[in-house]
């Protein structure tokens, strides 16, 4: 069997059709689209715009008197339930993976989210006057923000604080840079002398942290990666028909990876040694227990349990797995 992929229609790339950097908005059009396809590309695109676009964003902080997220420090008007809100709506970028902020300052000042840019010059905030701190006493803040880059959005209760100083807060941290996204198709696109095809029209909304002229090509790339892996032929030659592998040629990438040894979970110090103190070494072996034979395990608690199912979820991994039914 063979299949001819002259049929196929590719839109010409993108149109931007407006855009307002200073408003957080852009307008861009794809065309032309088979017919069918308006709604295929526009919601597979949508859906990556607002859950896979790469951010940064403050996920937790120090700071001097306060130990919990219910504390209040004299000389400062906020509590610190209201600092972590301010904190939440720092809208910034970071050229690192990573980085920590540290500020001190003497009151009576206001600290505000583009004191960040002033400690550290590879954080660019756009939000500069929102007011974080407000020293009214005359004595001094020392603040220390943790700054990451990821995508989505974290909890609270998610942020592992293993490996942090005594005092770090999480706070709750939304990463994507894309707050809204809407798509309308338009049909009976004329090309050359048929009217059967489609655009779709994006509406992008975003906190002006990315230049929003790379939201879609960023899509794209994703949406291409993804689907790619599904082709297990070589497209050179369009007229070829692809070859099925048979079931014995496969490996199964699940066995390989229950065969790997837990260091390539990369847990944290503190369950990973307690896995390795009660001689779990394989990942196979500890998918095949259940939580309440982890929870037996000397100085493994409720937290370093949480961290271990969900780096299996990364897998499609569980605890519980029937490793003696597979093959």
């Amino acid at each position: 069997m063979t299949m001819n992929w002259d049929f196929i229609k590719k839109p010409n790339g993108f149109k931007i059709e407006e855009n307002k950097a200073d408003e957080g908005y852009i307008k861009v059009s794809v065309e032309p689209l088979m017919r069918g396809y308006g709604n295929t590309v526009g919601n597979a695109l949508r859906r990556i715009l607002l859950s896979s676009m790469e951010g940064s964003a403050i996920y937790g902080f120090m700071m001097d008197g306060v130990e919990h997220p219910l504390s209040t420090v004299d000389g400062v008007v906020e509590d610190t339930t209201q600092i972590i809100l301010n904190l939440k709506n720092v809208r910034l970028s970071c050229v690192d993976d990573e980085a920590e902020v540290r500020i001190k300052r003497k009151g009576p000042v206001i600290i505000t989210a583009g004191d960040l840019e002033k400690e550290n010059s590879k954080v660019h905030v756009v939000n500069k006057n929102l007011e974080i701190i407000n020293i009214t006493a005359k004595r001094e803040v020392d603040v220390t923000l943790y700054i990451k880059k990821n995508v989505n959005f974290e909890i609270s209760d998610n942020i592992a604080t293993e490996g942090k100083p005594v005092g770090f807060i999480p706070v709750d941290a939304l990463f994507s840079p894309v707050t809204k996204v809407k798509y309308d198709v338009i049909e009976d696109i004329r090309v050359g002398t048929e009217r059967n095809y489609e655009k779709v029209i994006f509406e992008i909304w975003h906190d002006r942290t990315m230049n929003g002229e790379n939201f879609i090509p960023f899509a794209g790339k994703i949406a291409k990666d993804i689907f790619g892996a599904l082709i297990n032929f070589d497209d050179e030659d369009e007229k070829v028909a692809p070859k099925a592998v048979s079931k014995k040629a496969q490996s199964d990438p699940m066995d390989e990876i229950l065969d790997k040894d837990i260091d390539e979970l990369e847990l944290s110090k503190r369950p990973a040694n307690c896995l390795r103190s009660s001689n779990v070494n394989k990942i196979k072996q500890l998918v095949s227990m259940t939580r309440d034979e982890l929870m037996k395990m000397k100085n493994l608690g409720s937290k370093s349990l949480k961290e271990i199912e969900e780096k299996l979820k990364q897998r499609n991994l569980y605890l519980g797995m029937n490793i003696k039914k597979r093959g």
